[in-house]
């Protein structure tokens, strides 16, 4: 009885307690563990990004692309170190947990994000939907997707659908 009198009362003072937040981000390589490398080529920055083997399905993908790119807009906004003021663009190469030709584990390329620095830059986030940031895309290369399709049927990201169906 006692035993279950004290976890009940850790779990209200835990409910109760303020968490400790995550340590704010302090480059755009630390705004999100999926980003596994970045580099520069004159006024563009390329970020490589490897989504998480528990995000399943093309629809999944791009929502988890649209966090990681809000993610990364807000960093280069907020000016993080590796984000100079002097970039034009913002390439996200996105992969996902894959096989080889051979069935061994690896990665595969699923998609390509550029965006405009400028517009990463100018956006309102909190006014953005959660997945809006993907409309400020500039240029969109899928790599072959069986859902992409249905996922631009629910409407909503016109702009970036034109630009991932060509």
């Amino acid at each position: 009885m006692a035993l279950a009198i004290a976890i009940f009362v850790i779990g209200i003072v835990s409910a109760v307690l303020p968490s400790t937040p995550a340590p704010a981000p302090t480059s755009i390589r630390t705004v999100d563990r999926s980003i596994t490398r970045i580099e520069r080529d004159g006024e563009q920055l390329w970020i490589f990004s490897t989504l998480p083997e528990a995000v399943t399905g093309d629809q999944g993908y791009l929502i988890s692309a649209a966090d990681v790119s809000a993610r990364i807009g807000k960093g280069v906004k907020a000016e993080l170190a590796g984000a100079p003021k002097n970039l034009s663009g913002i390439n996200i190469k996105f992969r996902v947990p894959g096989a080889d030709r051979l069935g061994n584990p690896g990665t595969a390329n699923f998609m390509t994000i550029e965006y405009p620095a400028s517009d990463l830059r100018a956006a309102n986030y909190k006014g953005l939907e959660p997945l809006g940031v993907l409309n400020l895309a500039s240029s969109v290369s899928i790599y072959p997707s069986k859902d992409v399709r249905d996922f631009c049927k629910g409407g909503g990201l016109d702009d970036f659908c034109a630009k991932a169906l060509r």
